[in-house]
């Protein structure tokens, strides 16, 4: 059994052997387990066994995505995001290698989950609104997701990809309104203030 499984075993079951409890055998590739009474883990037990298998996890799935098996990474990328829902790396690599595997449904589900589970996080809603925007070319969609986490004050990326939706909806005066709060929270973003007066400019040529 490899380690990488058995992480994801570790990770994602309920209970494990508690190491004090048992024998294990160490080699360059696998983890040998004698069996033992299980026993319900902490989560303090469990950190500390991630933190243990992190580093030959990590070169695993560099080794899988180099080689191309990107079916093995979002497989692990999922057991890991199981474990820590809050991990907002975790779940962004997760649905992005979901998109880039042709899953589009999976990784808006991953998403999605990612909101639900953060409904106080105002940048929560960033990377789905940025598959509609940049994958599907769903701006209703990303001006949807991201319209409601305005008034939590997101991160500059929320603000630019919003009004760049609204733009390219042709709806120029929203566009400028997201631009101008964005100045407003943000000051001092020379783009920005070239995109306003490139804004404006439309909006007095006849825009909406």
């Amino acid at each position: 059994m490899s380690l990488i499984v058995v992480a994801a075993i570790l990770a994602t079951q309920d209970k494990f052997p508690d190491v004090a409890d048992t024998h294990w055998a160490y080699d360059s590739v696998a983890v040998v387990e004698q069996p033992v009474q299980n026993v319900t883990p902490s989560k303090a037990r469990l950190d500390e066994i991630w933190d243990h298998v992190d580093n030959r996890v990590t070169a695993q799935l560099d080794l899988w995505f180099n080689d191309g098996y990107f079916p093995n990474v979002v497989s692990f990328l999922k057991v890991e995001y199981a474990y820590d829902p809050d991990n907002e790396d975790t779940m962004t690599n997760l649905g992005w290698m979901q998109e880039n595997i042709d899953q589009k449904a999976d990784a808006e589900a991953t998403y999605k989950d990612y909101i639900a589970k953060h409904p106080a996080n105002a940048d929560a809603s960033y990377s789905l609104a940025f598959m509609y925007f940049n994958t599907n070319k769903d701006y209703a969609g990303a001006v949807r997701v991201l319209e409601p986490t305005l008034k939590n004050k997101p991160k500059p990326n929320s603000y630019r990809i919003l009004a760049k939706a609204y733009e390219k909806m042709g709806k120029l005066h929203d566009s400028l309104r997201v631009y101008e709060l964005y100045l407003k929270n943000y000051p001092g973003d020379g783009a920005a203030e070239m995109n306003i007066k490139r804004v404006k400019a439309k909006i007095q040529a006849g825009g909406k």
